[in-house]
């Protein structure tokens, strides 16, 4: 039997989420407006709220803040409309991801906070976790490293409760970032062997080019006689392409 309007735009969606996170960045946007015009055509909010908030993060990634963030308003606007709570809470954390590249680090330090309060609310504490760790994150931005590595150990031990191993990844690369600031070295090659170790073991690209990057800084700031220079740049840069975010990427070249 041929599927209606809107199992075809949540088809279209998931379509779009998996090219997204799977990095055919091009293919993920077009299945994403095309979730839009069917969800819209097939009167399925749902749909058109969960292809917005992708098409927000696929407008962040790359570089596109202005649309990222009118996509992400439209998306947490259309979860309000239908009562969902859960996805008011997604939707204010991808508010928070678009406000932070666009420049606004205090905008999306409230969004992650709502996020947070709101998973933890719906009981998810996965996402709640995911919330709070992007929030330090966002304090480390701020330059309040104190605040950011506090909210990262805490992060870890919630992760470490509900076995989140992709935030947890995530907090130990930033973590790293916090002890090299500081110059305590030793603690921020541990934090980001381990960072890395993990992201490779879950494949995700996105931390494992984080952590390339980061280890180039660190190299930057304490060299040893062993520094292979070439080697690191490279391996960073094709991590970061395969990353699929132009900000990082921008980042490796730099």
């Amino acid at each position: 039997p041929s599927l209606g309007i809107a199992a075809m735009a949540e088809n279209a969606w998931r379509w779009c989420y998996f090219l997204r996170i799977t990095g055919e960045l091009d293919r993920a946007l077009s299945q994403g407006h095309l979730a839009c015009d069917l969800a819209l055509a097939g009167e399925a909010p749902q749909w058109h709220g969960a292809a917005l908030n992708d098409l927000a993060l696929l407008h962040a990634d790359a570089g596109r803040v202005d649309e990222a963030v009118r996509c992400a308003d439209e998306a947490c606007e259309v979860a309000r409309q239908r009562g969902d709570a859960w996805w008011i809470a997604r939707t204010r954390a991808t508010r928070g991801y678009a406000r932070n590249e666009r420049g606004d680090a205090s905008g999306a330090l409230e969004e992650f906070h709502e996020a947070a309060q709101a998973f933890h609310a719906a009981g998810d504490q996965r996402m709640e976790g995911l919330a709070l760790a992007n929030a330090a994150f966002t304090l480390m931005r701020l330059g309040r490293m104190t605040d950011a590595m506090e909210r990262f150990n805490d992060v870890l031990r919630r992760c470490k409760a509900v076995g989140n191993l992709r935030t947890t990844a995530m907090a130990l690369a930033n973590r790293a970032t916090i002890h090299r600031v500081a110059r305590r070295f030793t603690e921020a090659r541990a934090d980001l062997d381990a960072a890395e170790s993990l992201a490779r073991k879950i494949d995700h690209t996105r931390i494992v080019a984080a952590a390339c990057i980061e280890r180039v800084y660190q190299s930057l700031a304490a060299p040893t006689p062993n520094t292979r220079w070439q080697e690191l740049g490279d391996v960073a840069c094709a991590a970061a392409k395969l990353a699929g975010s132009k900000p990082i990427e921008d980042s490796a070249k730099a």
